[in-house]
């Protein structure tokens, strides 16, 4: 993450990337959110971290709080795989590991995942 700027009040960022970061969710979820026409807009060139949050809140989007990033989510999961069946296959495994890593995308971007 970029160091923030001397001239930014600390609730405000410039860039959408340092807005992410500060919300704990991907770059594209916040271009995504974006796009609806509820969204908070920039004020003065600058987003809002509080705005974002309460936004963020309202629409039940990702918690910053509970939802971290996808690859902590999808270690977790590798890490339990050591506790399914043996003879499940390395495919199959493989194969819901991306279901799940596909679910998770769909919930911090704010749609609706299709199984």
């Amino acid at each position: 993450m970029k160091a923030q700027s001397s001239t930014e009040p600390p609730d405000l960022v410039k860039h959408t990337t340092a807005l992410a970061d500060a919300l704990g969710v991907t770059r594209q979820s916040v271009h995504a959110w974006r796009r609806r026409a509820d969204a908070p807009k920039r004020t003065g060139g600058f987003w809002s971290i509080g705005e974002w949050q309460d936004y963020m809140k309202k629409h039940q989007l990702a918690d910053t709080q509970s939802v971290g990033r996808i690859a902590i989510t999808a270690e977790v999961c590798q890490l339990n795989v050591s506790k399914l069946p043996p003879q499940m296959s390395r495919q199959r495994l493989r194969q819901l590991l991306a279901r799940v890593e596909t679910a998770l995308r769909s919930s911090l971007n704010g749609t609706r995942f299709r199984s």
